[in-house]
């Protein structure tokens, strides 16, 4: 096809589409991110205005990990979703420009799948159209790490113990431990009230729970699975 009107449209979308803002927060995590509605909302006007078509054509990959995962309302059964996903912006003409993109993300219900698609829709359009971060200060990479000067190594009595964030990763590991053992049980029981009557108190998170007392209760989850 000589001269696909596709290659001109693109060009004027990028033209006119002007910077989009991290105007979203993650509350957990603390951190700006560009929404795909603040995304659509800057992109959609001029694509219909120019007879730009964008549309997902072929989820190329997809893969679902599960899992037990430690949350702060006690062990959630966690969906990790990746796929790659094609999608295509097409004109009038037919011609049409395609741009793979990856959408990754976590849920603890039906949602992971629907997540990692919005994803991949949002850097579609970011890379497609080369979309500006309106503070680039807000880029984590704005900074490299790989250019800063290397610091000196700390003097012996500036050494730190380990982080109290070390300790809470090792119980958060124990806690996955203790949760597919006890789900190999086969006992419909919640954990929570099972570790309740196993230890004669009243258990309401994981965070009741000390390092000694986890490890108790894994025995005895393996000890009741291998009686099935």
């Amino acid at each position: 096809m000589e001269n696909p009107m596709i290659h001109i449209a693109m060009a004027k979308c990028m033209s006119e589409i002007g910077a989009v803002g991290k105007l979203g927060m993650n509350t957990d995590q603390k951190y700006k991110f560009r929404a795909l509605a603040d995304v659509y909302k800057s992109c959609q006007p001029v694509l219909a205005k120019n007879g730009v078509h964008f549309a997902p054509f072929n989820v190329l990959d997809y893969v679902c990990d599960k899992y037990d995962r430690e949350t702060q309302y006690g062990v959630k059964y966690t969906f990790h979703v990746t796929m790659r996903v094609e999608h295509r912006f097409y004109a009038s003409d037919g011609s049409y420009i395609p741009v793979v993109t990856i959408g990754e993300a976590i849920d603890f219900s039906d949602k992971a799948s629907n997540k990692a698609m919005s994803a991949s829709a949002k850097y579609a359009l970011v890379q497609a159209f080369c979309l500006p971060e309106e503070d680039p200060e807000a880029d984590a990479d704005h900074s490299s790490p790989e250019v800063a000067a290397p610091k000196a190594a700390p003097k012996t009595s500036e050494v730190k113990q380990p982080a109290q964030d070390d300790e809470a990763k090792a119980k958060a590991a124990k806690v996955g431990d203790l949760a597919l053992a006890y789900k190999a049980t086969g006992d419909k029981t919640p954990i929570i009230e099972w570790a309740s009557k196993q230890l004669g108190k009243t258990i309401t998170s994981s965070k009741d729970l000390s390092l000694t007392e986890i490890d108790s209760l894994t025995t005895a989850a393996k000890n009741l699975g291998a009686k099935q």
